[in-house]
């Protein structure tokens, strides 16, 4: 479903889908939004942009926060590449003409423009069609390690471990530098994989960081200045996700926390996205791709590089891929087995236990039961199989939840399909009648003002696990509620519930809560301006500064250098008779009068202002 698109012009009002749809021949937002995405109809349009026009629209793909980018930041993308604000401002304009972008006003009011996800994949399917593969064939290539579920695992121990001991904050509302570093020992990622990540610039350990701010992100924890839990709701919502939906839901969650934080890496993911499933693919060729669709030199060069090692590091360590290596020393990678890519649905497997208390449970254990396995026993560590210690501090923190023996025993036995051996039995009920705990239970009470209905009621007694008192209360766990109700009902008896009044809580104010700043979320320009208004600003300017070379006095000048740098223009300048165009950089006063630093044919100069004769702006 292309959600984003369709956000984007159900936003806009009737008159400018008419104006975008004139150009695929549509006036109707359906047809609008199917014409947008037909790869012909994309193919003809791609063609008839200039060269300039195509490398603004790539750098929504290889330069963007997840298909945003910053109109300030656009200009300085434009002011590296030497063009000038002029020029950017209307390949934009043409781009928002096709109905590939979308300009919105953020929170701060800036104006930021958008290309919606389904716009940004069909455009990265229109790329990497035109390119030649050569897979790497697997017996080629060496696996560097076993594939994990690194990111799956750890998020679900992250927040299970959180569940059980919320984190105690610093005066400050800082998370405890120890407490920190002992749950990185137990999520067992290797903190290199996000060395060049944003994550690894904090005081908390990589992974740790990372996986508290995607917590933050899906809304699954909560903090009121004084600690840090899971939300219980969230967290049990989240919980009652299949394995496969879980992992399909993080991977997006991650690609779009990635994508917003590490700028440029969106096409990586685009890419990823098109890759053959267990296809090795050298990793040499996807740079190479990079750098035939998106030409950048020197540093900016370099920088991309490195960016595509940590995006491929980092996706190594959450799981999603994998690396190898060939014989001659080529990297490759490819992707894993797991969702998203991973169609099948993984097979049931039963958990094994062992007479020592260790438990053998599948990876792909669904998460609810997962949860509650966490409640019992300690997680030691595991990626296909995982493993899991019944220990006295697990059996504790089973009690203070109010899990009894028995009940442990029935799910170890639902869970590994056979009665559970008795040397574990024994000690779990060993280890109950030594716990000092004692058990709260909640139950529901019946007043019963006729005799008659209290023997009758008698023989259910124990079905119910009901309690019976002389003065006719009945006292009924809560599961029962609905049993014991319509029997009641079906008696000829009216069950009335007694109100009582109730002191409203405070309401929770989740002072640290996380808001994903997302577009679709901003305001909406509603309009699509024509090529002129590229021009916003510069109308103003004296036309005399465009209309050729004149000398002028050194204040006019310098207003004349200083509006060309402001609005990113080039100028024409003369010195003792000579003509040069240049791209005017900075204007700064020193000793002894004013200079100007700029770029002309691709080395930087610098002039005094008193040696140019004369100067004029440069219309494009």
């Amino acid at each position: 479903m292309a959600s984003e698109l369709i956000r984007c012009l159900n936003s806009l009002p009737d008159e400018v889908i008419e104006r975008i749809g004139s150009f695929y021949q549509c006036r109707a937002r359906h047809e609008l939004c199917r014409a947008l995405l037909q790869p012909s109809q994309f193919k003809q349009s791609w063609n008839q942009l200039s060269s300039l026009e195509r490398q603004v629209f790539l750098s929504f793909l290889f330069s963007s926060r997840a298909g945003v980018i910053k109109e300030r930041e656009g200009e300085v993308w434009a002011h590296e590449r030497r063009l000038s604000r002029l020029e950017w401002l209307r390949a934009m304009i043409v781009l928002r003409q096709r109905g590939w972008i979308y300009a919105f006003r953020n929170a701060r009011h800036e104006r930021v423009y958008f290309c919606p996800l389904e716009i940004r994949q069909l455009f990265s399917r229109f790329l990497f069609a035109n390119e030649s593969i050569s897979w790497r064939d697997e017996r080629e290539v060496l696996p560097k390690s076993e594939p994990g579920y690194g990111l799956g695992q750890a998020l679900f121990h992250f927040l299970a471990r959180l569940e059980h001991e919320p984190w105690h904050l610093t005066k400050t509302g800082d998370i405890h530098k120890k407490d920190a570093q002992k749950w990185d020992v137990e999520l067992g990622l290797e903190s290199a994989a996000l060395r060049h990540s944003p994550w690894s610039d904090q005081e908390l350990p990589p992974w740790v960081a990372f996986l508290l701010e995607l917590s933050r992100w899906y809304g699954l924890i909560e903090e009121n200045g004084h600690s840090l839990t899971v939300h219980a709701h969230r967290w049990h919502t989240w919980l009652e996700q299949d394995w496969e939906e879980m992992m399909t839901d993080l991977y997006w969650a991650v690609r779009g926390l990635v994508a917003q934080r590490m700028r440029g890496v969106e096409g990586d993911f685009l890419l990823l996205e098109e890759v053959e499933p267990r296809q090795w693919m050298p990793l040499s060729q996807w740079k190479a791709m990079k750098r035939c669709w998106y030409k950048e030199k020197g540093k900016d060069a370099r920088a991309g590089e490195e960016r595509l090692d940590a995006f491929i590091a980092m996706m190594v360590g959450a799981g999603w891929l994998e690396e190898g290596i060939t014989k001659s020393g080529e990297r490759c990678v490819r992707l894993t087995e797991l969702p998203p890519w991973q169609s099948e649905a993984a097979a049931d497997m039963p958990v094994y236990i062992q007479p020592d208390m260790e438990l053998i449970v599948p990876s792909h254990f669904p998460l609810a039961q997962r949860k509650i396995l966490a409640q019992m026993a300690d997680f030691m560590g595991g990626e296909q199989m995982l493993f899991y210690l019944i220990t006295d501090e697990s059996l504790r923190r089973a009690w203070r939840v109010g899990m009894t023996a028995e009940e442990m025993i029935r799910h170890l036995a639902s869970w590994s399909g056979q009665p559970v051996p008795e040397v574990v039995a024994r000690k779990i009920r060993a280890e109950e009648k030594r716990s000092p705990t004692v058990y709260c239970d909640r139950v529901l009470q019946y007043v019963l003002p006729h005799p008659s209905v209290r023997e009758q009621i008698r023989p259910y007694l124990s079905k119910w696990q009901a309690t019976l008192l002389d003065d006719g209360r009945l006292l009924v766990p809560q599961a029962m509620e609905h049993a014991v109700t319509d029997w009641l009902c079906e008696a000829g008896l009216e069950v009335t519930e007694r109100k009582q009044t109730a002191i409203v809580p405070t309401k929770s104010t989740d002072a640290q809560s996380f808001k994903r700043d997302s577009p679709l979320d901003w305001r909406i320009e509603d309009d699509v301006p024509e090529l002129e208004a590229g021009m916003s600003g510069m109308e103003r300017l004296p036309r005399l500064w465009w209309s050729g070379l004149h000398p002028y006095r050194l204040p006019m000048k310098r207003e004349l250098i200083q509006q060309g740098i402001c609005h990113g223009l080039r100028l024409k300048v003369e010195r003792n008779g000579e003509q040069q165009i240049i791209f005017p950089l900075e204007i700064q006063e020193r000793t002894g009068g004013w200079w100007l630093k700029a770029e002309c044919h691709g080395h930087q100069i610098q002039l005094s202002l008193e040696q140019i004769d004369k100067v004029q702006i440069i219309a494009e």
